[in-house]
């Protein structure tokens, strides 16, 4: 995959990228799940229509639940984060999160890194097209386009 998709020319005033706390829900347009040579086109295959995606501040402890799901009683991924760091190198911007997420296509809880970047940004905020690229442990990935 090129690193390149997570260019942003600036990102916000917090050095972020991402503003994983904001109050906004999105919608997970694309999802590929990566295992080896094999990819599993999740949208349009599997989930027929985009995914809801929201993130709620967990209040006792820095961490972020992270949700993704059909409908309320469709689950298709959950778990907590924890903001790691953020890079920006030349045209490459992105935010590290560290977590453990359970997720229906690997079906077992695991540690996780998440990157967060930026793959198109318009003239409004509501323009912008996010990229979530989950690194599992065990060796697969899942790739998320949102907005």
């Amino acid at each position: 995959m090129n690193e390149n998709l997570f260019a942003q020319e600036k990102p916000d005033s917090t050095g972020r990228v991402f503003d994983i706390i904001s109050e906004k829900n999105y919608k997970v347009h694309y999802a590929n799940h990566y295992m080896g040579e094999d990819t599993i086109p999740l949208i349009g295959t599997l989930y027929p229509d985009p995914l809801d995606l929201f993130f709620v501040k967990n209040d006792d402890n820095d961490s972020t639940t992270i949700v993704i799901e059909q409908d309320p009683e469709k689950l298709f991924l959950i778990g907590a984060i924890k903001y790691n760091q953020s890079i920006h190198q030349d045209t490459t911007k992105l935010d590290i999160y560290k977590g453990k997420l359970i997720c229906v296509v690997n079906r077992k809880t695991q540690n996780v890194d998440l990157l967060f970047g930026k793959l198109f940004e318009g003239n409004k905020k509501e323009d912008i097209v996010y990229r979530m690229l989950i690194l599992y442990k065990d060796s697969t990935a899942l790739e998320l386009i949102y907005f």
